[in-house]
């Protein structure tokens, strides 16, 4: 067991880059399902400190989908259950939100839009705590890291950094190929009892057509064989309920629990 001490921010400014990501990030790449996040969200799920203790670890199993864990050290010391492997946010996660959400703010961090020459270095700090944590975590297959890999090989192709993209995004992949992210798992059981509600169902699906588009425009743009072949996969698509109340509704706050 390995414990890393992960930097946040504090909780201002957590809410702050959290209103701007779902107000500018979500809609263009809806990776996270936001409902079932903002609920974590306001059930005390996110961690406000300062500095975070990660523990990771990892667990044998009959399953491979709940046999690698990476927690923040405030779990429960219940037994895993299937299906069941984020109580709270992953501070990997949230960085990585950060890291994509900072630079749609000039007010944040005191970092102001550099002159044509030069690059806008805002929320590097937090891709930089991110992928120091990511190495001490990846050998751990979870579906928040394939998320923050890919929030992370989104922010790559924003500044232009393509090849380091197209490096985060084929991680992303093969992590979901192993968490089983290719196939349709609506019929998965254990012991009688459904492997992934259906918010989690829809999660993986989110991830998974992720991983597809993103594929396809980066090994596009890179001139490079995609890792993903359209035989190679059934899993259904997202549902779009979510997809519409994008553009119907606002974040509602607090974001923090009364």
């Amino acid at each position: 067991m390995e414990e890393v001490r992960v930097k946040l921010p504090d909780a201002a400014t957590q809410e702050e880059l959290l209103e701007i990501y779902f107000a500018y990030v979500h809609p263009a790449l809806p990776v996270l399902h936001k409902q079932s996040f903002l609920e974590e969200l306001r059930n005390g799920c996110v961690v406000y400190l300062p500095i975070v203790p990660v523990m990771c670890q990892s667990f044998s199993s009959r399953s491979r989908h709940v046999s690698r864990g990476c927690s923040n050290g405030f779990d429960s010391h219940s037994p895993l259950q299937f299906g069941r492997s984020r109580p709270h946010i992953s501070p990997l996660l949230l960085l990585a939100m950060f890291s994509v959400a900072a630079r749609y703010t000039s007010t944040h961090d005191n970092d102001r839009p550099p002159s044509e020459s030069t690059m806008w270095p805002a929320g590097d700090a937090y891709l930089a705590e991110a992928k120091r944590l990511l190495d001490s975590s990846y050998a751990s297959s979870r579906s928040a890291t394939c998320q923050a890999l890919l929030l992370m090989g989104y922010r790559e192709i924003g500044i232009g950094a393509m090849a380091q993209a197209w490096l985060y995004v084929g991680m992303a992949i093969r992590m979901a190929q192993d968490l089983g992210m290719h196939k349709n798992a609506d019929q998965w059981t254990h012991d009688g009892t459904s492997l992934f509600t259906s918010v989690e169902l829809q999660e993986r699906r989110r991830i998974w057509y992720t991983c597809v588009i993103m594929d396809k425009y980066v090994s596009s743009y890179m001139g490079r064989p995609l890792s993903i072949s359209d035989r190679e996969f059934d899993t259904e698509l997202p549902s779009i309920d979510e997809v519409c109340l994008l553009f119907s509704c606002q974040l509602c706050l607090p974001l923090t629990p009364a």
